[in-house]
């Protein structure tokens, strides 16, 4: 079996990720996650630094970015606009935030939720 090629990938991945991300204003925006999410699918390195010191098996970082959906790419661009503090090296913070995205998206809503409830109702 071969290899898909880079064609192969962007096909795949952009039919993931633009289900819901319809607005023209985040078509930049997609269009960096599509390079990004790329740049792993086809590297050939046999680890990916995740964050400062992190180090995982290239194949566990293509699996877990094999399970971005659009609703993941939607957590990752509200963090963004939420992001007040600078961030020194964009490609990284994106890096970081689209691979932990599986394991976190359902418990930052159900926090997001948690917290407007109380706040709105004072409990």
């Amino acid at each position: 079996m071969s290899k898909p090629l880079k064609e192969d990938y962007i096909i795949r991945i952009k039919s993931r990720i633009e289900q819901r991300l319809d607005e023209p204003a985040a078509e930049e925006e997609k269009d960096e996650f599509v390079e990004l999410m790329l740049e792993v699918a086809m590297t050939r390195s046999p680890t990916i630094k995740i964050g400062r010191d992190a180090e995982y098996p290239t194949a566990f970082v293509q699996q877990r970015f094999e399970q971005i959906p659009s609703s993941h790419i939607e957590k990752v661009l509200d963090g963004i606009s939420e992001n007040n503090t600078r961030v020194w090296n964009a490609k990284a913070y994106l890096l970081a935030a689209l691979f932990n995205a599986p394991s976190s998206t359902d418990n930052h809503y159900t926090m997001l939720v948690n917290h407007d409830f109380h706040h709105d109702y004072g409990g």
